[in-house]
Parts: C-alpha cells; structure tokens; sequence
C-alpha cells in the first residue's frame, strides 16, 4: 500500500516494487483514508512519504490499529527511509533510500 506521493511515479517506485514480485493493493492520500483502505484490502507494508502529513499522525494511527503491518517512510528532500518493524512502539531504523535498499526493506521479515 502506498501513501500518495507525486514523487512515487517520477521515481518509478511502482513499477520498481511490481517488478520484484510486490503486489500493489492500493493508495491512499490521508492517513484515514489509508485505515479505511486497509479494513477492506489488507497490507503486509505500507510506504508513505516522510516529507507530508501522514508521518507523525499516520505512523501512530497504524501501530495502534494495525500493529503487524510494517511501515516504511521515505523522502524525496534527503534521500532517506525510515523503517518501523511490524509490532514497534515508535522505534524505527534510518537508513539512505536507494533501490536496493527499499526492496530489501520490503522483503525483510521482522524488525529491520
């Protein structure tokens, strides 16, 4: 699932994530709209931009309501991800953004 980020297209992170096998299930412009997405098309990851809205009220709504899902927040203005495992209480890692590095992220189990 994917939090609705211009950049997402420009940088090709779609067509990056299906090409490795990821199923893209939907997209959501405001975290409520992303918890109502999430009742009817569930998500083993959620990739939302870190330089909007959704990270501070986004990130807290989705522990608590979902908590197994892992959250992944990433940033066009510093080239940087953040990585919230499934089951965190705030804790994430930061790590630079790149491909490679994001469908690791992805695919990783656990905390990361």
């Amino acid at each position: 699932m994917l939090d609705a980020f211009m950049s997402f297209a420009s940088l090709g992170l779609t067509e990056l994530l299906q090409d490795a096998g990821y199923e893209l299930v939907g997209e959501a412009t405001k975290s409520n709209s992303l918890a109502d997405r999430l009742a009817t098309d569930p998500a083993e990851v959620v990739i939302f931009d870190l330089d909007g809205s959704f990270r501070r009220e986004g990130v807290t709504a989705l522990a608590r309501t979902h908590p197994a899902i892992k959250l992944i927040g990433i940033s066009a203005a510093s080239s940087q991800m953040q990585i919230y495992p499934p089951f965190h209480n705030g804790e994430h890692s930061t790590t630079e953004l790149g491909s490679d590095e994001l469908i690791a992220a992805v695919a990783a189990q656990g905390a990361t």
